[in-house]
């Protein structure tokens, strides 16, 4: 964890000459469940950034956004589901009205806020990141592996039966 955390420091110091004072940004997508959120990206991403860089916001992680985007681990090939990640955005401080985050006050404000439901977002809009929100996506995405998992258990279990059936006829 401590050489990931690392590359991170470095990858910001070495991106920073590159970007736009006006405009610049800088998006890491990183999960936001345990063990990952211990990390402090948000801390970590800033270390030797200087004072006029900084922390913008995040916003939930859509992969569809970036095809053909697949998340792989960091020693193997496999994939693994991203629907706990977010997109973090770092900037200039003062970086105009072209940042990726709203504005305070634009979007959902906080956790307390229950019109923060996500079947009826608007699909353009970015919206502020909310515990409540997130717990909402990642429910859903295990309603429906649940579902899933479910339809194909009563698939095999029938096809089971269906042979069970023939073996008996013959």
């Amino acid at each position: 964890m401590e050489e990931n955390k690392e590359l991170v420091r470095r990858f910001v110091s070495c991106a920073l000459p590159y970007l736009d004072r006006t405009c610049g940004e800088i998006h890491m997508i990183h999960k936001t469940k345990p063990p990952y959120n211990h990390w402090g990206l948000e801390k970590v991403a800033l270390e030797g950034a200087g004072s006029q860089f900084e922390f913008k916001g995040k916003i939930v992680f859509d992969r569809c956004n970036l095809p053909p985007y697949v998340p792989r681990k960091a020693l193997d090939r496999k994939s693994f589901p991203c629907h706990d990640a977010c997109d973090f955005v770092f900037g200039w401080s003062g970086g105009g009205s072209n940042s990726s985050i709203p504005e305070a006050g634009a979007g959902a404000d906080d956790d307390d806020d229950d019109d923060d439901d996500i079947s009826r977002m608007e699909p353009e809009k970015i919206v502020k990141v909310t515990t409540k929100m997130l717990e909402r996506v990642r429910a859903i995405h295990l309603r429906n592996q649940v579902g899933a998992e479910r339809k194909k258990h009563e698939r095999t279990t029938r096809k089971g039966g269906q042979r069970k059936k023939r073996q008996r006829t013959k």
